[in-house]
């Protein structure tokens, strides 16, 4: 049975940066994976459809602007610890 679009596009995201071959098929298909997801935060007037930008690149700052963080690849415990500045 085939995996419904939005399956394998959350497939895609999370396995984007297991290897080298897994983020460049990620790559190739930016505009399947990214777009819809963009799509789904909302359409803003600004200029965020330059071509230089991957559409990664525009979800990522259209989910910075309004307050959404993605959820994070990897589990807590993988993320760099931060240093606080006293």
């Amino acid at each position: 049975m085939p995996l419904p679009g939005d399956v394998k596009a959350e497939i895609l995201a999370r396995v984007e940066r297991t290897c080298t071959a897994l983020r460049r098929i990620v790559a190739e298909r930016d505009r399947q994976l990214w777009k819809p997801k963009r799509d789904v935060l909302g359409y803003t007037i600004e200029a965020d459809d330059s071509p230089e930008m991957s559409w990664r690149e525009r979800y990522m700052d259209m989910s910075a602007r309004q307050g959404r963080l993605p959820t994070p690849w990897l589990p807590w415990f993988y993320l760099p610890v931060m240093k606080f500045q006293e």
